[in-house]
């Protein structure tokens, strides 16, 4: 059987704390996977400093920066990547 691949994109505004436990609890989860991933954050133009956090702590992770504040539904549409099915993590949801 061959691996499938997978995206994990996820979005955020203002969620810093809240985003640096999601990660570790990804990164946590990721490692069972039997498959290739990538994880992308996308960030709806914070201003409590939550791509500089990414930047520092998580490197492996691709980050885009919005330039403005868009729907989840349309960020997710602009971050398809590499991989498919995507598993997309709003930022409301708890993991």
């Amino acid at each position: 059987m061959k691996a499938m691949n997978l995206s994990i994109v996820i979005t955020t505004f203002n969620t810093k704390s809240l985003l640096r436990k999601a990660i570790k609890t990804i990164f946590e989860a990721a490692e069972l996977l039997p498959c290739q991933h990538e994880i992308i954050v996308v960030d709806n133009h914070s201003s409590d400093k939550t791509a500089e956090m990414i930047k520092e702590e998580f490197p492996a992770i691709q980050l885009i920066i919005m330039q403005a504040s868009f729907l989840i539904t349309e960020t997710a549409i602009f971050t398809a990547k590499k991989f498919q099915p995507a598993l997309l993590n709003q930022q409301s949801t708890k993991l």
